[in-house]
């Protein structure tokens, strides 16, 4: 594939994975996000033009599908639409509060591609709740998982995203949680508190970012170098190029940030999967022009986005994931922190 030097390379560069939103609603208001903040639209697209999405996005190339809302499980579609995406694509990941787990379809439990990545804030079920404003959430969680985990009743996998507000400290109980009800891998973003919300944009408090990876240090971690430290890092941003984002009103967007949340008019959105085709979305300027922008970072946001191949970033975050056994790492400014011999 041919260097990205102008418009004329960006269709060499292949769609490899998209989220798509399908629905603005949530169940849940937690304290840290700012779209529990922002005003939800109204307008909920059906099964069916979602379905036709997908598979538009699958003959671009894109093998793994991303399914998040608002809270997925509660568009009347999501079984259908799920079901569909996991019959065509590699790896579907479905990003859900966990609260509705416990109603699903129990066949897609049995579908191997699927991932199902649960936010689960603390490990204490009293702050989990607090967090998300839903009293009874992380007990539902929990007698979903044990039940799961005691009959072995399902091919997919597992996940927790746990946002901590100023809680770095409750990453270790996380993690014995994630191991005891069989979940695979467990990321965990230290940064975000109430006060700052969602947007990496509000991310630079570098103040905490010093205190975590103190903490992280004092902990008994080594700093290793990143995999794309700043002598050899991509000269550009290469997520916006191989990715799409589409909100629950079909607009697409090259990144998460572009999208700007639940607003439809952020700016930069470069066309309507469900008005149009993606194929057609995909050869306009219109497209061209916004991913050359963002591939040179010139967006508004692109000075404070945690993307890994970023050479600047304020944005620290502890990652958890799973080989095996799970094994913290913890990325800071080109570094990968991680446990003492790991």
């Amino acid at each position: 594939m041919s260097e990205i030097s102008g418009h004329h390379s960006f269709r060499k560069v292949p769609l490899t994975h998209a989220m798509v939103l399908l629905t603005n609603r949530c169940n849940a208001t937690c304290s840290f996000c700012e779209c529990a903040r922002l005003e939800r639209a109204s307008v909920e697209h059906p099964a069916e033009p979602w379905i036709s999405t997908i598979a538009q996005l699958h003959r671009a190339g894109a093998r793994r599908v991303v399914i998040s809302g608002g809270e997925p499980l509660l568009h009347p579609g999501f079984t259908r639409i799920t079901e569909y995406a996991a019959s065509i694509m590699k790896r579907v990941i479905i990003c859900t509060n966990g609260i509705l787990l416990d109603s699903c379809d129990p066949s897609l439990f049995s579908i191997p591609s699927l991932q199902w990545t649960i936010s689960v804030h603390s490990a204490d079920a009293a702050h989990h709740d607090a967090i998300t404003d839903v009293p009874g959430a992380f007990a539902r969680i929990e007698r979903f998982l044990a039940e799961v985990h005691a009959h072995r009743a399902t091919a997919a996998r597992f996940a927790f995203n746990a946002t901590c507000c100023d809680v770095l400290t409750d990453f270790r109980p996380l993690i014995a949680f994630a191991a005891r009800t069989g979940v695979e891998q467990l990321t965990i973003n230290p940064l975000w508190s109430a006060e700052k919300g969602n947007c990496p944009r509000h991310l630079e408090d570098l103040s905490q970012a010093e205190r975590d990876r103190a903490f992280a240090e004092a902990s008994g971690v080594k700093v290793l170098d990143f995999r794309f430290p700043s002598n050899v890092s991509p000269p550009g941003c290469y997520e916006v190029l191989s990715g799409m984002v589409i909100n629950p009103q079909g607009e697409c967007f090259p990144c998460m940030n572009a999208a700007g949340g639940f607003r439809a008019d952020s700016g930069f959105s470069y066309g309507n999967a469900l008005s149009g085709s993606i194929a057609d979305i995909r050869s306009s300027q219109r497209y061209r022009d916004v991913l050359e922008l963002g591939h040179r970072r010139s967006l508004d946001f692109c000075s404070t986005c945690h993307a890994p191949v970023r050479q600047s970033s304020l944005y620290e975050y502890l990652q958890l994931s799973t080989s095996g056994a799970l094994s913290p790492f913890l990325h800071h400014q080109n570094k990968a922190i991680m446990p003492q011999g790991g």
